[in-house]
């Protein structure tokens, strides 16, 4: 699994987050039941604090469907079709 966590330099950016929790849904989660328990589970304990990206090489559709498919909480930004598409 990678998970990035970065730390932005200014507290108040667009969405008022201080970092940046960055991963891909692939088998990186929807492979990994222990896996995406922990990356949630990280995400719930600290949502004020925290973005989270989702970034993958799939389409904006096909991710939002896996997401719903998998239960996923919304992502604050998708990266999606190989970093062609940012929502």
């Amino acid at each position: 699994m990678w998970l990035f966590v970065i730390r932005l330099r200014s507290s108040c950016i667009s969405f008022c987050k201080i970092g940046l929790v960055i991963t891909n849904i692939g088998n990186i989660l929807v492979g990994a039941n222990q896996s995406m328990k922990d990356v949630f589970w990280f995400l719930r304990e600290r949502r004020q604090l925290m973005a989270w990206v989702v970034a993958t090489g799939i389409s904006q559709e096909l991710t939002l469907d896996a997401m719903t498919v998998h239960n996923f909480p919304l992502a604050d930004i998708l990266i999606c079709s190989v970093g062609t598409e940012i929502y």
